[in-house]
């Protein structure tokens, strides 16, 4: 991920917690390859407003089907979960409605989630197809933030620009390495 694009969606990104754990287990799906990374303001930097960005990649290699065919099938059952959510509340999630977003990768979609559990904060979640690989970008924080139980979600639409921005740069950075999809 380019780092203007993470410094443009999390502020101080220079004093954040940040992790990457890389996964290749083989289980009973087959084997599969998992990247995740995530970047938030660091705990004890108390900020009037956070933003946490986290981008998972998950590649299916060829097995008993091919892993393009896998990584379909693993987008379209997550979608089918997120679809009995959408336009509801429980346990302190409310889930918006799954939209198709165009123009990136084969399919693309997204969900708008507000968050009322410790504190209160909302954002994006994209998920993406790209050949074998599904791809999820989620970009959410609060605003107003002061300590436990306090905060409201960010603004949906900076969420959601921030999700698109964030995937639609990994997405051009996975499409032109040709070794990233293998």
């Amino acid at each position: 991920m380019p780092a203007t694009v993470v410094r443009s969606l999390v502020p101080s990104a220079e004093e954040t917690n940040g992790g990457d754990r890389k996964a290749r287990p083989d289980s009973d799906e087959g084997p599969l390859t998992h990247c995740q990374w995530d970047m938030s303001v660091a705990e004890g930097k108390r900020r009037k407003q956070t933003r946490t960005l986290k981008v998972t990649v998950t590649g299916y290699l060829d097995g008993d089907q091919p892993g393009a065919d896998r990584a379909k099938q693993t987008l379209d059952s997550t979608l089918n979960i997120l679809r009995r959510y959408a336009g509801k509340t429980d346990s302190g999630f409310t889930y918006g409605d799954v939209e198709r977003v165009d123009g990136l990768g084969q399919e693309a979609y997204r969900q708008d989630i507000i968050t009322r559990v410790s504190y209160t904060y909302g954002g994006t979640q994209i998920w993406v197809l790209i050949d074998n690989l599904v791809v999820e970008v989620r970009y959410d924080g609060a605003d107003n933030y002061t300590g436990k139980g306090t905060g409201k979600p960010m603004p949906t639409q900076q969420a959601r620009t921030g999700a698109e921005t964030a995937a639609r740069e990994l997405a051009k950075l996975v499409t032109s390495c040709a070794d990233c999809r293998n």
